[in-house]
């Protein structure tokens, strides 16, 4: 694996699970002191995704399927994040579950590459 991959890998795998850590812990005080600590996350998590993409070759196809359905969806949420914000009424939204699904494939990518 490329170095630039298993760091952009490395970064994935942390900021989903800070995302997964902040949604299953109910003492996290996310919506404090200005703090907005989802939307935070997922913004950065689209942002590495799509940065990712061209860095992979042809042989590397599905992970770009996926990096790319990653930041699609990241965006969803964060839009979602943003109206909660903005005191509108939401009916779904980002969860540690799907951030704790991401996480593992991006650390089974590392596993795979016997890197830890």
């Amino acid at each position: 694996m490329k170095p630039i991959l298993r760091w952009q890998f490395r970064k994935l795998e942390g900021t989903l699970g800070l995302l997964e850590e902040h949604l299953s812990d109910p003492s996290c005080p996310c919506r404090s002191e200005g703090e907005a600590c989802p939307r935070k996350h997922l913004i950065r998590i689209e942002d590495y995704a799509n940065e990712t993409v061209p860095m992979l070759d042809g042989a590397e196809g599905e992970i770009a399927v996926h990096l790319q359905g990653l930041a699609e969806e990241a965006k969803y949420y964060a839009e979602l994040e943003e109206d909660k914000l903005c005191g509108k009424e939401v009916t779904e939204g980002v969860d540690a579950v799907w951030a704790r699904g991401w996480r593992k494939y991006f650390e089974g990518l590392q596993i795979g590459e016997c890197y830890m």
